[in-house]
């Protein structure tokens, strides 16, 4: 039975009595919600789908056929991204061209973090054939480096995309070159009050090497009892992903597994700063009361992501490439005969990895082919952007995966 829907408490219902009419829409309720309540959604907090390859595009499926070695790359983005994502005649991935037109940032709703961003709205088709403007956030590298610079452009396309294809949750984060009008400048984030600055009206500015942000779905829960209004607290690995899980055996130990994995993933890539403020949880599929006043949403499936990969993957200064032998360095060790994750200067450091988490992580990992890792490794531009080539930065990550697995628990 599940406890996020069948809460009888009184405590708990003189609590959704009195707080539900202040949340003006689903939204507003989970950013509101009480401690103790994110607490029993923290509990179900799901980090991976099963992912199935239809006609060489990503799905979510009940089962657990996971065909991760059938996605096409390039299909899966100008799925996910809108965009028109294509090969070239020796069969490499291309990035596209996109075009966009600057929307200031509302200075009541400031951008969180230091990396250089600005929303731009993106021409998009509904259902019904109309055009609207999708407002998305663009990152890109300030210094204008070639290959868009060391930091946070790169990982979030290796994180997110060699997250997804391990089957975790993530946002995505399209790898295109841009061409954005009424750009104030080609820095907004610094020259224009990180991006609050008025639009300049037919003014045209390129931007090569950029990342275009869709948002993994859902509800945003913020944890209010560690609220930081420039960084909203997420979730923690050791103090609260390792510790809450639902009451029936089973689904606790799916679910236990699945976070280790998690875990391992954000160590395997030495994750410098996968804290509560970069860590999401969200409720994915949420009810939508008629009258937020009278009845208060249901979460029907809570997710948890980690939401930015800036420092990772070899990354040690903004002036420098990313590191290939940093990013190779051990992520799991045996303590009298416990697995403990090592390599993450950050919540997930020393996080207990059953063989079981183990080889979940391992199988999946073993599943991504050299194509999708070349593919991956390509878009973000690992020949420019790093100290060795696609080809190695290949062979290590196959070379770290084996090292785990030959570990003897």
């Amino acid at each position: 039975m599940n406890p996020l829907r069948t809460r009888s408490s009184l405590f708990a219902l003189a609590f959704f009595v009195s707080s539900i009419a202040s949340a003006a829409s689903v939204k507003d309720y989970y950013e509101q919600i009480d401690p103790q309540i994110r607490k029993e959604i923290l509990t179900e907090m799901r980090v991976r789908k099963v992912l199935k390859a239809q006609d060489g595009k990503l799905e979510d499926e009940d089962d657990k056929d996971n065909s991760i070695h059938k996605i096409d790359v390039a299909q899966f983005y100008q799925q996910k991204c809108g965009m028109p994502y294509t090969r070239d005649q020796q069969g490499r991935i291309v990035r596209p061209q996109v075009e966009c037109r600057y929307t200031p940032r509302p200075k009541d709703n400031p951008f969180s973090g230091m990396s250089a961003k600005f929303d731009c709205a993106f021409a998009e088709v509904d259902k019904n054939g109309q055009v609207k403007a999708d407002v998305r956030k663009v990152k890109y590298n300030a210094d204008h480096q070639d290959g868009g610079g060391y930091k946070e452009v790169p990982q979030a396309v290796l994180g997110s995309g060699l997250g997804r294809l391990l089957g975790f949750y993530a946002n995505t984060y399209c790898a295109v070159d841009l061409i954005c009008h009424d750009c104030p400048s080609d820095d907004p984030w610094n020259e224009n009050g990180k991006s609050h600055g008025a639009a300049a009206v037919g003014k045209k500015i390129k931007f090569n090497n950029v990342v275009v942000e869709v948002k993994q779905k859902g509800s945003t829960i913020i944890d209010r009892d560690h609220l930081n209004s420039a960084k909203p607290q997420g979730f923690s690995f050791n103090d609260e992903m390792s510790r809450y899980f639902p009451t029936e055996s089973s689904l606790a130990s799916g679910l236990r597994i699945e976070r280790e994995a998690l875990a391992l993933w954000v160590n395997f890539i030495r994750h410098g700063d996968a804290d509560p403020h970069n860590n999401k949880l969200v409720c994915v599929n949420s009810t939508k009361p008629e009258d937020l006043t009278v009845e208060k949403p249901q979460c029907q499936l809570a997710a948890g992501y980690v939401n930015d990969y800036g420092n990772s993957f070899g990354y040690s200064k903004d002036s420098r490439p990313l590191s290939l032998s940093k990013f190779l360095k051990s992520s799991l060790k045996i303590s009298n005969g416990i697995g403990i994750a090592e390599g993450a200067a950050s919540s997930a450091n020393g996080y207990q990895v059953s063989r079981e988490g183990r080889d979940l992580f391992v199988s999946m990992a073993n599943q991504i082919t050299d194509d999708q890792l070349k593919d991956i490794f390509d878009l973000a531009q690992m020949n420019v952007v790093s100290d060795s080539s696609v080809e190695q930065w290949i062979q290590g990550f196959r070379r770290k995966v084996q090292e785990i697995q030959n570990l003897s628990f």
